[in-house]
Order: structure tokens, then sequence, then C-alpha cells
């Protein structure tokens, strides 16, 4: 469906390895496949948990696309603006937890 998930997987990651860093911001997610730019995903933290949400599409093929895929609450739901990052924590050197939608 999305492989947003695993950028977003990726980058989490890679922080880690960064002592003071924060995925907190605008991310320009890579298709793994394609290497093509494919969506804008805005990270933020409250109360130390973070989460993020789809703000922008690059395929313009399909405008106002739906999650198909999607097996909870967001199937059907249109992608752009859908929270895809959830219930992140940070630990002492890495952040976990939570749930990314792939």
């Amino acid at each position: 469906m999305l492989k947003i998930a695993l950028t977003i997987a990726a980058f989490a990651v890679h922080t880690a390895a960064l002592a003071q860093a924060t995925p907190v911001g605008l991310w320009k997610t890579i298709d793994d496949e394609t290497k093509q730019p494919k969506a804008l995903v805005r990270v933020s933290e409250q109360a130390g948990v973070l989460s993020g949400r789809i703000e922008k599409l690059f395929d313009p093929s399909k405008p106002n696309p739906v999650c198909e895929a999607c097996t909870d609450d967001r199937k059907d739901r249109p992608i752009v603006g859908m929270t895809i990052v959830t219930g992140v924590k940070k630990f002492d050197d890495h952040w976990g937890d939570g749930k990314i939608l792939d």
C-alpha cells in the first residue's frame, strides 16, 4: 500500500544514532522501487509522543486517493490528511513503540 511507513521507520532508526536529533518536522518520503518522491509527511510531537500525517502526495495520476488496503477505520478514507504514525515514544537512545501504517 504505502511504502511511506518503511521510510518513516528508517528515519526514526537513523535519528536514534544522533544524540539530540528529533524526527519532528516535514519529511519527503521516497518510493523504494521507483526512487521518486512519494509524499510529504508531517511528524509532530505532543507530550513526548510522535504522530505523523500525510500532507501531500506526489502522484498526479491518482487525484484524491483513498486507502483501499487499510483494514481499520481508515479504510476508504482519503490518504491526504491520514495519520499514519501513532504512539511512537522516545527512549534513552531511540524512538520506539507505537504504530506505523504500511
